[in-house]
């Protein structure tokens, strides 16, 4: 179980679940509770989440910072294998191979993610079937020392920040630990909760867009000296996060495996509980202007 210690100046927003061995199990004990805990900003912790993968071959792995965060989008998932016509080839510049510098052990690599990151995308189905429109955004293999990160709310490059996909979907965050020591956590106040608590560093004038205001906070290091809950979780447990509402940071971690979800908006147990469709009434309840 991982050790958490709830700090009482921040609201306790963990929900953690009773050990199971299937990830079924979870879904037939909690049913629509994950998801309404969820959508109510709570973290959910898994103590214990089934994954099928040969741990010692990824923790023997020496992979260089530059791979700090192999994914799907980065082509993880794509053939160590070439065809040209009635030629199959072994793609010696794919960067399992690069890696690893083998064309067994690349190959087994890439069947060993594929089939985890299958097994990842089913779990997220079962724990949210009312989900509907689920899809998978990325699913990154972290097999570096994560560095301290400071406390934030998730942002994405300002170019997209006019993007309204960037804040209308909803997203779902789980990040499974493969590494025999804790990977060491800490959380603090969401979204909301910041811009009740932290007006006269923000100003009272914000652009109407949360991955906007999250940028503002991450300028400002806002959350730097802010009270927070400390979790360790270990070797197979999990946790589930709504990372653009729930504030986060990593202290230290070596190998974890993250996914990204999104569904529609309207897929949600509560669609008026979408952090961009709050925004507006977050503004009038804590005295801000859009702008």
């Amino acid at each position: 179980m991982a050790a958490i210690e709830r700090h009482p100046d921040v609201p306790d927003n963990i929900f953690a679940l009773e050990p199971h061995d299937t990830i079924s199990d979870y879904a037939r004990t909690y049913g629509d509770e994950i998801a309404r805990q969820y959508e109510n900003y709570n973290i959910i912790y898994i103590p214990r989440f089934p994954l099928s993968i040969d741990l010692p071959m990824f923790q023997a792995l020496n992979v260089p910072d530059s791979l700090a965060k192999l994914g799907v989008l980065n082509g993880i998932e794509d053939s160590v294998y070439t065809r040209n016509g009635a030629e199959i080839a072994f793609n010696r510049n794919h960067f399992l191979y690069q890696l690893v510098k083998s064309e067994s052990v690349a190959g087994y690599l890439q069947h060993q993610i594929r089939t985890c990151n299958d097994q990842m995308r089913e779990a997220l189905r079962i724990l949210f079937p009312r989900y509907h429109s689920l899809s998978c955004g990325n699913i990154t293999w972290r097999l570096t020392d994560t560095p301290k990160s400071i406390m934030h709310i998730d942002h994405f490059n300002t170019d997209e920040a006019t993007r309204d996909s960037v804040d209308r979907n909803h997203k779902i965050k789980v990040f499974i630990n493969i590494d025999v020591e804790p990977r060491r956590w800490r959380t603090s106040f969401t979204l909301p909760e910041i811009l009740a608590r932290y007006q006269p560093q923000l100003s009272r004038v914000l652009p109407p867009r949360r991955n906007l205001i999250a940028w503002r906070c991450a300028d400002l290091d806002l959350l730097k000296n802010a009270p927070a809950h400390e979790v360790a979780y270990p070797l197979m447990s999990a946790v589930i996060v709504n990372a653009d509402v729930v504030s986060h940071q990593v202290i230290s971690g070596k190998r974890v495996i993250a996914g990204e979800f999104f569904c529609e908006e309207r897929d949600m147990l509560d669609p008026s509980k979408q952090p961009q469709t709050c925004l507006p009434g977050w503004f009038k309840d804590y005295g801000y202007e859009a702008v």
